[in-house]
């Protein structure tokens, strides 16, 4: 029998403790929104003697009848549901579980092209084949902005002999974009259309200035809402509320969460949900937009840096910048070696997240170092690497189909005019760049190119 030696410190362990490390006094623009301040989720000093399974006297969340029912009860009188529904496993299975509940009496489904990942995972599950919905796209910093009227209605009445179940959108989007909701509602409704909107980006929206961005204002069928992103719960929190008007069964969605999720799941996930109550109201949240509107105000200073859509729709809490000097990439390294964490790159922008624990302080830091980064505009290659997010999707079969057909591995640039058996994207934000079902072209493969795959399933 081997000997194992029990004093080393597994490869996870070690590189948590080197990430904590590097990151011990960083300035979080990224997820999550507690950004590690000590004043939320105080009961983690306590996380193992609170790390627990479904015990006498604990709740069952698949089946609350108890604490977590509570929780949801309270979850729903803020957001002002009908009903809501919490998950550990995140928004992600949150989605997948209201598509399974969707798959059950619809054919189709319209989806926008800046959709999460998810949304096709939850495709491959079912047997829902999607309608893309191509959105208005900003040249400048390539990346999707609005959901255009026309454009959706069009396409209504072009698939109107499917069974369409639903039009899931993203609000707001990875870049910010806040789209028109009322209006996508009530075009929904004339087309007896279920509205799924996933808002996991924007669980702060109600109690904000832009709260009639949310879809909660407009009677959408089902929200879905990560509580980590901008506001205090821990990864994986989430929650999804449903209307009085859609019709959906709350224990059919619990069903379904039940086939994709563990079924251990985290109490200190649940604890962090009912300790982010007593922050999600309009005082604590307006608080935080007042510092956010005034660090916009001193971005719009700076010269050689332009902000995407300073507009009433972009979201407060997502603040996508691009230097007229540098790359995104290379703004991004600088900001890192000034011990300023960004969320990531989309299209040709620097997307910087600030939520409900960043601080005056991290703002002040942050408008000190970006003024200084003109001084760089010689260090790097002004050649921007190319971002193609704006692809046309032509789906020729179900993903569910093309997930199951045989398959094989291809080399990338082999795969032309191939049907794709898989899912590729680039996290964050986690909008694919290929699905399944859908026919290879040549500026998908010179999207893949940039992720440097070099083999596709097909």
């Amino acid at each position: 029998m081997p000997t194992i030696n029990c004093n080393t410190t597994s490869f996870s362990l070690d590189s948590l403790k080197s990430a904590c490390n590097q990151l011990n006094n960083h300035i979080s623009f990224h997820i999550p929104g507690h950004k590690g301040n000590k004043q939320f989720n105080q009961f983690l000093k306590q996380a193992e003697q609170l790390d627990l399974t479904e015990l006498p006297g604990l709740d069952d969340l698949y089946d609350p009848k108890s604490h977590i029912k509570d929780i949801e009860k309270n979850l729903s009188q803020i957001y002002g549901s009908n009903e809501t529904i919490i998950s550990t496993n995140g928004a992600s299975s949150l989605i997948i579980a209201s598509l399974i509940e969707l798959g059950k009496s619809a054919s189709h489904i319209i989806i926008p092209r800046n959709c999460h990942v998810s949304v096709i995972n939850g495709l491959i599950l079912t047997s829902l084949t999607p309608i893309w919905l191509e959105l208005d796209y900003c040249d400048d910093f390539k990346t999707f902005t609005k959901i255009n009227l026309k454009t959706l209605e069009n396409l209504i009445l072009k698939n109107i002999n499917y069974n369409i179940g639903a039009l899931l959108i993203t609000q707001p989007s990875y870049a910010g974009y806040l789209n028109d909701v009322e209006n996508i509602a009530s075009l929904c409704a004339k087309y007896n259309l279920k509205l799924i909107v996933d808002e996991a980006h924007g669980a702060h929206l109600p109690f904000s200035h832009q709260s009639n961005y949310s879809g909660l204002k407009h009677k959408a069928d089902i929200v879905i809402h990560s509580l980590h992103k901008t506001l205090s719960a821990l990864s994986q929190a989430a929650c999804l509320h449903l209307s009085e008007r859609s019709g959906l069964n709350a224990i059919d969605l619990k069903q379904n969460l039940k086939l994709i999720s563990t079924t251990s799941p985290s109490y200190l996930i649940m604890l962090s949900i009912e300790d982010s109550l007593k922050y999600i109201n309009d005082d604590f949240i307006s608080k935080k937009i007042l510092l956010m509107e005034k660090f916009l105000s001193k971005l719009k200073l700076i010269d050689h840096i332009d902000i995407f859509n300073p507009a009433t729709n972009q979201d407060i809490f997502h603040i996508l910048i691009k230097d007229k000097n540098l790359a995104a990439s290379d703004l991004m390294n600088i900001l890192i070696d000034h011990n300023i964490y960004p969320e990531g790159i989309i299209g040709d922008g620097l997307l910087l997240m600030p939520g409900i624990g960043t601080s005056t302080k991290d703002v002040e830091f942050i408008l000190n170092v970006l003024p200084k980064t003109f001084k760089y505009k010689n260090n790097f290659n002004k050649k921007r690497p190319k971002q193609n997010s704006h692809l046309n999707f032509d789906q020729v079969m179900s993903p569910s189909q093309a997930y199951t057909k045989p398959s094989r591995l291809v080399k990338t640039e082999d795969s032309l005019n191939l049907i794709s058996a898989q899912t590729i994207s680039k996290c964050p934000p986690g909008i694919p760049i290929l699905v399944p079902g859908v026919k290879i072209t040549s500026e998908i493969i010179e999207s893949i190119d940039d992720l440097f795959v070099k083999v596709v399933d097909v």
